[in-house]
């Protein structure tokens, strides 16, 4: 995930107080991708992502959503 820059919100404070935590969740890496125990099967909105770990062990899988479920990377574990 890219940085996010930094934008003046002079003119309101909440609004600059937001930006200041979305901040601090994006760029400080505090943002956590779901675990789930079995493979996504709901319809996700897009830019969703989920990491699937199997509770008995197998093949940990990271899923992304773009028009529709995609495995992107898998182990074996």
């Amino acid at each position: 995930m890219g940085k996010l820059g930094d934008y003046n919100f002079t003119s309101d404070i909440q609004l600059q107080d937001f930006k200041d935590e979305l901040r601090n969740l994006w760029n400080f890496g505090k943002y956590q991708v779901p675990v789930v125990t079995t493979p996504p099967s709901w319809a996700g909105q897009k830019g969703e992502e989920v990491l699937y770990m199997p509770t008995s062990g197998g093949t940990t899988k990271y899923y992304f959503h773009g028009t529709a479920w995609v495995s992107e990377w898998s182990n074996t574990v």
